[in-house]
């Protein structure tokens, strides 16, 4: 039920009987990564209830909590009563400092060749314990650009006694910094597109079976999570090599630009 005069005018009464008391950082500058404590204390004068939130995480009227800021990030305490009422508590900043940090890049060629090597190794594995086979009809191609990373598998799936369909697996990777300053490597989207020779006309259940298992057993069952680990494991190796916290990854054109603090 929409919000009447009469309530909005009760929400807004009751975000204005709250007050921020106190809301610190400690320490206030550090290196990107490194742990800062946030503490807020919360006084109102009512009797009415109030959710709160640290840059849209709820937590309690008062408490602490830890970050790891890899950037200059302000921290922002709002309230919100009923009726979506909203109001900004107060603001704490935290200065990170770069000037220690180093960048290192992954070229294109190698992330190219990291995924060929998955992909043939699956398809040489599958073919080893089948009597249908796969085969690539065109090579793997594989592109990074500021939007991620762009992967094209031109697949053909060889059935026994029927025309081969061809398998077109298109993928978008992202990347990011996740818990403990590991790398996070994920799909934006994934798909696969079955097409058949123009000429066929009919297509029996067991074909369709077996194009299924080629397509969620080992196309999305182990390829599509297989290259995501191997991604990871090859860009966690290349910031161990340098001493420090990774604090960002970027995807930019023709390679992958990671800061190291």
């Amino acid at each position: 039920m929409p919000c009447t005069p009469d309530m909005i005018e009760r929400a807004l009464l009751c975000a204005s009987e709250f007050r921020l008391t106190s809301f610190t950082a400690t320490p206030a500058t550090v290196t990107p990564g490194q742990p800062v404590t946030l503490k807020w204390t919360t006084a109102h004068g009512g009797q009415c209830a109030a959710t709160f939130r640290i840059n849209g995480i709820t937590v309690p009227a008062s408490g602490s909590k830890t970050v790891n800021p890899l950037s200059d990030t302000t921290y922002t305490f709002s309230l919100q009563s009923q009726c979506n009422i909203t109001r900004t508590l107060g603001r704490t900043t935290v200065d990170v400092n770069e000037s220690s940090c180093r960048i290192t890049s992954i070229p294109e060629s190698l992330v190219r060749g990291q995924v060929i090597s998955v992909v043939d190794a699956n398809i040489k594995e599958f073919n080893d314990s089948s009597s249908n086979d796969l085969s690539k009809r065109t090579e793997t191609q594989v592109e990074i650009d500021p939007l991620g990373i762009s992967i094209k598998l031109r697949l053909e799936a060889s059935i026994n006694n029927f025309p081969n369909p061809d398998l077109n697996v298109d993928m978008k990777i992202g990347l990011g910094v996740g818990p403990g300053n590991t790398v996070s490597v994920f799909y934006r989207s994934f798909s696969v597109d079955v097409d058949w020779p123009w000429w066929v006309t009919a297509i029996s259940l067991g074909i369709t079976k077996i194009v299924e298992e080629i397509v969620e057993g080992r196309i999305e069952g182990k390829i599509k999570n297989q290259i995501l680990e191997s991604l990871k494991t090859q860009i966690n190796n290349v910031a161990k090599q340098i001493p420090g916290v990774l604090a960002s990854i970027q995807t930019l054109q023709d390679e992958l630009r990671l800061k190291i603090c």
